[in-house]
């Protein structure tokens, strides 16, 4: 069993806060600290929310188990996504606005995040034969998966002449390549899918843009907690993972 105490950074009222913890939020806003016991679950996906918790208006959850080879859609949100592996490795990949890729796993103890709007897809590795599980939180209370947008259901709305010319080119030059990508679209929610284990983060594509900047993972793991009299504590904010300016938390 996991226990963690997320803080999340909201934008105050005219309002500053103090903090002693060793905390480090964007300068000039307020912190707001929820702690739970993060437990296995008995289904694939589980979710809390303000429906289940009223109390929780700033932050929900989701567990979630991919088996080995098994792929999270590419799909993104209207919230931000900070994760925290339980079992397994999980190999994310994204693409940012700018076209730069990313591609990295992480392990138990890891995390990863990604800002609103940054498209990224998640497949389980076969480290463990189960497969791999993690705890997703967002920063919305009412957030459900059920509102994620979904590659196959966004390119099932759009018509293919507004689709990119390359794609337009292979679906005029080749009607078997055709019918695969109608089989695609036709997929519609796919959310999840088997697939062939991924291979080694180096193997990613490479895009022309280069990669993103700032790291959307981080290796919490391998932080050396800060021992105390009572017990041990380590800590990852923006300080050391400098893009998950929503999310921070504290672990044994």
């Amino acid at each position: 069993m996991h226990a963690l105490s997320l803080c999340k950074a909201i934008t105050p009222s005219g309002l500053s806060a103090s903090v002693t913890t060793g905390f480090k939020p964007v300068v000039g806003q307020e912190i707001r600290i929820v702690s739970f016991v993060l437990v296995n679950s008995s289904t694939p996906t589980d979710s809390i929310s303000v429906g289940q918790m009223p109390l929780a208006t700033q932050l929900a959850g989701v567990n979630m188990r991919l088996e080995a080879g098994a792929v999270r859609e590419l799909h993104w949100h209207s919230t931000s996504e900070w994760a925290y592996v339980l079992k397994g490795k999980t190999q994310v990949t994204s693409v940012d606005t700018e076209g730069r890729n990313f591609i990295s796993t992480v392990g138990p103890g890891d995390i990863w995040f990604f800002p609103p709007g940054i498209p990224h897809s998640l497949q389980g590795t076969g480290d463990d034969p189960e497969g791999t599980e993690f705890i997703l939180v967002f920063d919305d209370g009412a957030f459900s998966e059920d509102a994620t947008f979904l590659v196959t259901d966004w390119l099932s709305h759009v018509p293919v002449e507004a689709t990119h010319p390359l794609l337009q080119e292979f679906l005029q030059r080749s009607s078997t390549f055709s019918r695969q990508v109608n089989w695609f679209l036709d997929l519609r929610s796919l959310y999840k899918l088997r697939a062939a284990l991924p291979g080694p983060d180096s193997s990613g594509v490479v895009s022309p843009q280069g990669v993103v900047p700032q790291s959307f993972t981080f290796p919490f793991s391998q932080v050396n907690a800060t021992q105390l009299s009572g017990g041990s504590v380590k800590v990852v904010d923006t300080s050391t993972f400098p893009v998950a300016v929503t999310t921070s938390a504290a672990g044994g």
